[in-house]
């Protein structure tokens, strides 16, 4: 490595959930894999990425340098995972460090950072987390809000929250869409030739992800047809099993918690339609996934997913089972209608990309770094 390169100042992406795999997690993974495709040679400033084993495990970066801490895979997740952010301004400096979670160095304040903002649900549904996560989150969501050199935010939707329920000036804040969903080196088709008579939902199991009131409209429905629920284990997902036992189609239901990226490709591209009933969300990569593979697309109609996505899915209201219900009918009776929506939905999420999520993400903080945000 030349010593220009070296010399350059650094920006450090902290990416210590690189090695979990949710949501945030993911979106974390497939940009910092396009922005590695990036030539950043003649940047003002060059990337580093500070991560942990299993963040690097799962980032197999051939040009971004990569600084690995040496711990276990319960440190991705939880308060050990906050542990890391806080903690970060402590490790070798960077003119600016970037935040994919919303976080920040709580015991260097005095660091320049910035950070990416999803939604802003812990305010929204409080609720939602027990009383040590809420203050954690809150205290850490303050901090972020009044001390980062600038934001990006997913969406407009997220711009906006952002804005109104954490007081973070609108010209701190640049909106950069994400890329569909899965990343590049899965690969998809643009139109699936088998499709196949289930319905299917990926994504997390918490509360807001409204999972059992799936279940409750499948059973609703006047078709017999397969349900297959995508998701990792976690503390709500009883609260789906005992929908599903509850449920008298209980024996079309499939929980399905350890499918890979490959696995989850494969049903999107067969599934005759993909259903999301999520009654909060400051993207919905679920949604933009199952569009760019061609597989028509039934979710809530909130605002996230209306601006994303509007145009290319069917919207239903959030908690109206039987509007959820009559309008999976039509679709599965309706091998044309699924066709419609499905080139909808194609020509809608063409307008997304990784690389150029990577290179607008790029051009954004590097001026932040340079103070142009603030």
């Amino acid at each position: 490595m030349s010593r220009t390169r070296r010399s350059r100042p650094v920006v450090a992406f902290v990416s210590f959930l690189s090695g979990a795999h949710s949501g945030i997690p993911r979106y974390a993974n497939a940009l910092l894999s396009a922005l590695d495709q990036i030539d950043t040679t003649e940047a003002n400033a060059r990337p580093l990425v500070i991560t942990t084993a299993a963040g690097r495990d799962m980032l197999p970066l051939k040009n971004i340098e990569m600084l690995t801490l040496p711990v276990g895979p319960k440190w991705v997740r939880g308060p050990r995972r906050l542990a890391l952010d806080w903690s970060a301004g402590l490790l070798p400096r960077a003119s600016l460090l970037h935040f994919f979670d919303f976080a920040g160095p709580l015991l260097t304040p005095w660091r320049p950072f910035s950070a990416t903002v999803y939604d802003a649900h812990i305010i929204r549904n409080p609720g939602s987390f027990d009383r040590l996560a809420l203050r954690h989150k809150l205290a850490t969501r303050r901090f972020v809000a009044s001390r980062a050199r600038g934001l990006i935010a997913i969406s407009r939707f997220a711009r906006d929250e952002a804005v109104q329920l954490l007081g973070v000036p609108s010209r701190r804040v640049r909106v950069v869409y994400p890329g569909p969903g899965l990343p590049a080196s899965v690969p998809h088709e643009k139109e699936s030739p088998a499709r196949k008579d289930f319905l299917l939902y990926v994504g997390g199991f918490a509360a807001w992800k409204a999972v059992p009131f799936l279940v409750q409209v499948h059973a609703a429905m006047q078709w017999d047809i397969p349900l297959v629920l995508v998701g990792r284990e976690d503390a709500e997902i009883n609260q789906v099993r005992s929908a599903i036992a509850r449920s008298h189609r209980r024996q079309l239901i499939t929980l399905e918690t350890r499918a890979d990226d490959d696995k989850i490709h494969q049903l999107y591209s067969e599934a005759r339609a993909f259903v999301f009933a999520s009654r909060y969300e400051g993207f919905g990569l679920p949604v933009t996934e199952a569009m760019a593979r061609g597989c028509p697309v039934v979710a809530s109609d909130i605002p996230a997913i209306r601006e994303v996505a509007g145009r290319g899915i069917r919207l239903v209201p959030p908690t109206d089972v039987s509007a959820w219900a009559s309008t999976l009918d039509k679709l599965v009776a309706s091998p044309e209608l699924c066709t419609s929506l499905a080139q909808d939905g194609l020509e809608v999420v063409s307008g997304l990309s990784w690389d150029r999520a990577a290179r607008e993400t790029w051009d954004t903080i590097a001026r932040i770094a340079g103070g142009q945000l603030q």
